[in-house]
C-alpha cells in the first residue's frame, strides 16, 4: 500500500489512509485521495484477494450515491483508475 501512497502524493493527491477501530465503520475503503475536487475510495487488496463481504456492500453503498470507487492491487491498477476519474 506505502507504493500506491507514494504514487498519488507524487501526483498531487492528498491522501488519508483509513484505519479500522471502534470509532470507525467498518467496511471503509483503505484510502481516500482528493485533486481538483475529485475524490477516489480505494480498496486496496493484494493479487488473488477479494473485498470482503462488508467491504462489497459498502464499496456498492458508496457507489449507489455517486462516489468514485474501486478495488485496486497495484499502482498501474491506481493510475488507470485515477486517470480515468480524472478525464471525467
Amino acid at each position: 500500500m506505502a507504493d500506491i501512497v507514494k504514487y498519488l502524493r507524487g501526483e498531487g493527491w492528498w491522501v488519508l489512509k483509513t484505519h479500522g477501530s471502534a470509532f470507525q465503520r467498518a467496511g471503509i475503503p483503505d484510502l481516500i485521495a482528493i485533486r481538483d475536487s475529485k475524490v477516489l475510495w480505494l480498496e486496496v487488496k493484494r493479487p488473488g484477494k477479494q473485498p470482503t463481504k462488508l467491504q462489497a456492500r459498502t464499496i456498492d453503498k458508496l457507489i449507489d450515491v455517486g462516489a468514485c470507487v474501486d478495488v485496486v492491487y497495484s499502482v498501474d491498477d491506481v493510475r488507470d483508475f485515477a486517470g480515468a476519474v480524472q478525464s471525467g
